[in-house]
């Protein structure tokens, strides 16, 4: 199974059952030694987390991130006039 594969397994799998499944039919790309820390770094681990800690904060986020790329695309916000 290829990174795009099981990427669009995990995506694709609408629940919890789903993605235990996928984790029994796959052990070895789910083993520890498979996963590494982002970045290398270890202490990542609590940037992460502190970003997902709200279903509600994760979901306003992504909007913001949308709203933002789409304000940027249509010339509305530019790093020019933007002032944050």
């Amino acid at each position: 199974m290829t990174h795009q594969e099981l990427f669009l397994a995990l995506y694709q799998s609408s629940t919890e059952s789903e993605v235990e499944a996928l984790l029994k039919k796959y052990p070895a790309i789910f083993e520890d030694a498979n996963w590494y820390p982002l970045g290398g770094n270890a202490s990542n681990y609590g940037v992460i987390e502190n970003q997902q800690s709200s279903s509600i904060e994760k979901l306003t986020n992504s909007i913001d991130a949308i709203l933002t790329h789409k304000f940027h695309k249509s010339g509305v916000i530019t790093s020019t006039t933007a002032h944050y």
